[in-house]
């Protein structure tokens, strides 16, 4: 039994159906899982392992590659890049994009490296695995607190912490911008040796005394007492009253005489953060997988005001990101553009089939979206921009099946069959064609789902929405059409419906200009050729751009000073900035603002990878008021940069939609030899330079930094008994500081730091007078008496990519595109000589998308291939699937022309709209020649056969096409950027195409089939 004859013989079971269909679609609907962008697997780890003191270059030779050799052989990593740095080896694993479950991978990962350590040089730390590299901030929540310290600050914030971890949805909570704290032993070498002290003496004291330990147990008449001896401090008071042995035995010393003992915060800040200009602490908060980020939103934003409702006066909290605010007025604007399509396609429908049966069909397009829904929650598809714009593009594509099976019924009913008959014979009829137009359709989406690429991950329920959506249509087109159509088509009586004179002289006009394709064949595919040709030759004069910018009311601004920068004048610099954001008179635009000293903060977006961390650098994320025009913005603070900030390298931009920055190009100069590489890199950056109004050009290496070389003569050495280890001991005393032990307050645990006191830390002429001490004599000799002193200027990173050195240079340019910069630079590296074992190759954003295109490309052909035997099975012919192939190109025509018209570019999206179009155009196609061959079994010539088959399909054809046509219009005028190209993609392309296509497979079934054109009577 079909589908239909079930749906008819049980005509209250299938209203029973109907109905569940739509109330459970509607209690799906309300509170449906919602967040602003599909999610995609960030297949990369970092690790990370510390040095301090060693060059950039000493990192490289003694740490990173080690680290790199055992990353390699881990069979499904694909990339291997390394930044080594004065202190730090940080290198990051991509693995492949065909796995997709990284668990084991990232534990065989930790495991190797915690086999390695003990196999790198004493005095590194790590190496240590991050694998939580793709966690997204939901929110990021500023406290800020006047008049507050740090430790206060953290206090608070923990609480804050504890309380988010109750709410439901939150998976995890970071708080980041914590300066933890230190007890500091300020030490003056030249009192300790005046008094004869040792520093060896006090750390041994400490060591010591400042125990937790248990001193055993004892059983008196059954009840045991543990003992606890004293010893450890309890104040800092204590530390100072620590007594201390003078050398010789000369006597004793409280230590607070020999030094000072202060309790103070990290210096230099480590990671500061700073929300409007105010230190501040960040509590970064993820969202548990699948949840509704609007909804937690909600929660969040009730939880917060309650927990800052009881704060002291002096503290504030403020969202610095918040997302749910983002999604919930992107996911109304989608929402609100899918309402408007289905509106604009009810309405067409009606006007073309007469309200009895544009009824039935427009009933049939709520109840889909609703079937949908089922199946989109198993999948875990949540409402998001791709999945909306995927049932807005369906609306267009799910109505043919409707409109073929009730315009069959209603012609069938109007020639005299009973409503019955004619729904089981449509049923029979159209079942199989509007299958295999539907199957064709998903296949010419499929390499969307199949692509191995995060771009193709990120896009990928485009492709699985719009599967389900057209086999739910295909469904219901069998299942309830025919039930409406029978309940609600009346039969044939005077009353009946009549054409309309306008569609009658269409099809008219229609079967005329058929004839005369018919008659003049040869001249008419000519025509098509020349057709395509000039397409062809229009696609070339469209720009190229990957994926688009966001349109978030949001900037970056990236603020890059020269390596070896401190990192408070990094931080300097920075505020400086932002008492500029804070002037509302000069940026009237702006909301508010967060700053990320040394590091790129959290990830607020997934598509955001944040920066290396680095003391030179920090990050500046502006939110701009609603409405606000960003672009204006960012140039006004590209301006100010500009004229007040000379010595640093900034770059101002907006978020992209894609992975990679937009028009950036990426140029990576490879070799062995460090010297002959940024030679090489300098000749490139020069060749950059030279392309007028070419920006942000910059280097990974950067630029060198300085070093101070302490020549120890071992010699002179050895004969004031001072070894090397004591020398370095007493260097870092100076300069670094050296953990002696620990003060336990409560659940702190702070380290007891020992440190030259501040006089001697930040002045290079205090080097030479430095004090060694000697344990074999006993007494102390100045520096400059073993050691003679050079400032050399080395590289201060060096970066490898798969295990080879790497510079690359990036830029981008304010008019061209990333391939037109490609194109303009590409001569003069091509010029330049690379010796043996040295190369050059270009990233970015061309690099990305050659990727996404060759991923998506992957599969086109095995999706062909179907979408032939489908065919081939359906018409079981060779010549009627050669002549719906070859009508595809004819899309191309309409989709070069649109893009010109408009002057949208051509990237991922319109490529998928262009791969959309491939399926559209077959359907029209299949539903044309399966009424040929009706028409024919029915008893017409051949000729007449596709003349009165073309006429019949006219209407739904025309319907077809202007439904998803007129249905895109909100997803093109207010969608964004992301859909306006493959909006204008699919609208030119389908309406050019179709018109040829109506026009094409009548004429060329009628050369592959060889039939004659009677001569005119």
């Amino acid at each position: 039994m079909s589908i239909t004859s079930l749906a008819l013989s049980r005509r209250t079971f299938s209203g029973v159906v109907l109905v569940g269909i739509f109330v459970y679609g509607l209690s799906l609907l309300v509170g449906y899982p919602s967040q602003e962008n599909p999610e995609f697997t960030i297949r990369q780890a970092v690790v990370t392992t510390y040095f301090p003191g060693l060059s950039a270059a000493q990192v490289e030779d003694l740490i990173t590659k080690q680290v790199e050799e055992e990353i390699r052989r881990i069979p499904e990593v694909e990339h291997i890049e390394s930044s080594s740095r004065t202190g730090v080896s940080l290198i990051k694993v991509i693995v492949y994009d065909r796995y997709f479950e990284l668990d084991n991978i990232w534990t065989d990962l930790r495991n190797r490296m915690n086999d390695l350590v003990g196999q790198l040089p004493d005095g590194s730390r790590g190496p240590f695995v991050d694998d939580d590299f793709g966690r997204v901030a939901v929110a990021s929540i500023a406290l800020t607190g006047h008049g507050f310290d740090y430790a206060e600050m953290r206090d608070v914030a923990s609480d804050l912490r504890d309380q988010l971890y109750t709410t439901d949805g939150v998976s995890q909570v970071v708080i980041h911008g914590i300066q933890e704290e230190n007890v500091f032993l300020e030490v003056n070498g030249a009192r300790l040796s005046q008094l004869g002290v040792e520093l060896s003496s006090i750390v041994q004291t400490l060591e010591g005394q400042n125990i937790v330990m248990p001193g055993g147990s004892i059983d008196v008449d059954g009840q045991e007492f543990v003992f606890e001896p004293t010893g450890s401090f309890a104040s800092l008071d204590q530390i100072e009253d620590l007594v201390i042995s003078i050398r010789g035995g000369a006597g004793v010393v409280r230590l607070g005489e020999l030094l000072t003992v202060r309790r103070d915060y990290v210096d230099p800040q480590d990671k500061p953060a700073f929300y409007q200009g105010e230190p501040a602490l960040v509590l970064e908060v993820a969202m548990s997988s699948g949840g509704n980020v609007v909804e937690l939103g909600k929660r969040l934003e009730k939880e917060v005001s309650r927990f800052e409702a009881n704060l002291p006066v002096g503290y504030q909290l403020n969202f610095a990101t918040f997302q749910p605010k983002i999604v919930e007025v992107s996911i109304s604007d989608f929402m609100g553009n899918l309402y408007q399509t289905v509106a604009i396609v009810l309405i067409v429908v009606v006007l073309f089939l007469g309200w009895r049966t544009g009824i039935v069909v427009g009933m049939i397009v709520p109840l889909t979206l609703l079937l949908a829904l089922p199946f989109m929650n198993l999948l875990n598809i949540p409402f998001h921009g791709v999945s909306i714009a995927a049932m807005i593009i369906s609306l267009g594509l799910l109505v043919d099946n409707g409109v073929v099976m009730a315009e069959e019924i209603r012609t069938r009913v109007q020639a005299g069959e009973d409503r019955y008959a004619a729904a089981i014979s449509a049923g029979g009829a159209l079942g199989m064609p509007l299958l295999t137009s539907s199957l064709t359709t998903i296949l010419a989406f499929m390499p969307l789902m199949l692509a191995e690429n995060s771009t193709g991950e990120y896009m990928r329920s485009l492709s699985q929405v719009i599967a389900i959506t057209l086999l739910s249509s295909w469904v219901l087109a069998l299942f309830a059409t025919p039930v409406l159509c029978v309940w609600f088509v009346p039969e044939v009586d005077d009353k009946k419906e009549p054409e309309s004179a306008s569609m009658v002289g269409m099809v008219a006009s229609y079967r005329g200009l058929v004839g005369t394709a018919l008659r003049h064949r040869a001249i008419f595919l000519l025509g098509m050729g020349v057709l395509f040709i000039g397409g062809l030759v229009l696609f070339r004069q469209v720009p190229n751009q990957f994926m688009p910018l966001s349109e978030r009311s949001q900037y970056m601004v990236f603020l890059d000073l020269a390596a070896g920068t401190h990192v408070e004048h990094t931080r300097d610099e920075a505020l400086r900035l932002a008492t500029w954001l804070r002037d509302t008179e000069e940026n009237p635009d702006v909301e508010d603002h967060i700053i990320y000293v040394g590091y790129g903060g959290p990830r607020f977006v997934l598509n955001f990878a944040p920066s290396d961390p680095a003391p030179h650098r920090a990050f500046v994320l502006v939110n701009t008021v609603a409405g606000a025009d960003v672009g204006r913005q960012i140039e006004r603070t590209r301006n100010y940069l500009d004229a007040g900030f000379p010595d640093v390298r900034a770059r101002v931009q907006r978020l992209s939609q894609g992975t990679s920055e937009v028009g950036a190009v990426d140029i990576r100069v490879s070799g062995p030899d460090r010297e002959v590489l940024v030679a090489l890199a300098d000749q490139a950056s020069e060749a950059m330079a030279a392309v007028p109004g070419i920006a942000n050009l910059r280097d990974d290496w950067e630029n060198r930094v300085g070093r101070v070389i302490v020549d120890v003569d071992q010699y002179q050495a050895r004969l004031a008994k001072v070894s090397s280890q004591e020398t370095a001991g007493s260097l870092q005393l100076l300069f670094s500081g050296v953990n002696v032990s620990e003060f336990r307050e409560g659940d702190l645990s702070l380290p007891i730091v020992a440190r030259s006191d501040k006089s001697g830390r930040h002045r290079l002429d205090q080097v030479a007078t430095t004090d060694i001490y000697s344990a074999a004599r006993g007494a102390s000799v100045p520096l400059l008496q073993i050691a003679d002193f050079d400032v050399v200027w080395e590289l201060g990173e060096v970066s490898r990519r798969d295990m080879t050195r790497t510079v690359t240079i990036s830029a981008n340019h304010p008019r061209l595109s990333a391939d037109e910069l490609v194109a303009a630079i590409l001569p003069a590296l091509e010029a330049l000589e690379l010796s043996e074992g040295y190369s050059i190759e270009v990233g970015g954003e061309v690099e990305n998308s050659a990727k996404a295109r060759a991923a998506l490309f992957a599969s086109v052909p095995t999706c062909g291939l179907l979408i032939v035997l489908l065919l081939v099975f359906q018409f079981n012919s060779l010549r009627k699937p050669l002549t719906i192939m070859l009508t595809i190109p004819l899309s191309l025509i309409g989709a070069a022309l649109g893009l010109w018209i408009t002057g949208a570019s051509f990237g991922f999206a319109p490529l998928l709209g262009l791969l959309s179009l491939a399926g559209i155009i077959i359907n029209n196609a299949i539903v044309l020649i399966d009424r040929i061959e009706t028409q024919t079994l029915a008893g017409l010539t051949e000729h007449d056969a596709i003349i009165e088959a073309a006429a019949q399909r006219l209407r739904p054809i025309l319907m077809t096409t202007l439904t998803t046509i007129l249905g895109l219009m909100p997803l093109m005028f207010f969608g964004g950027s992301l859909w306006f190209g493959m909006s204008v993609v699919i609208a030119f392309g389908l309406g050019v195409g179709t018109l040829l296509t109506l026009g094409v497979v009548p004429v060329l079934y009628a050369t592959l089939f060889r039939i004659a054109t009677p001569p005119p009577t």
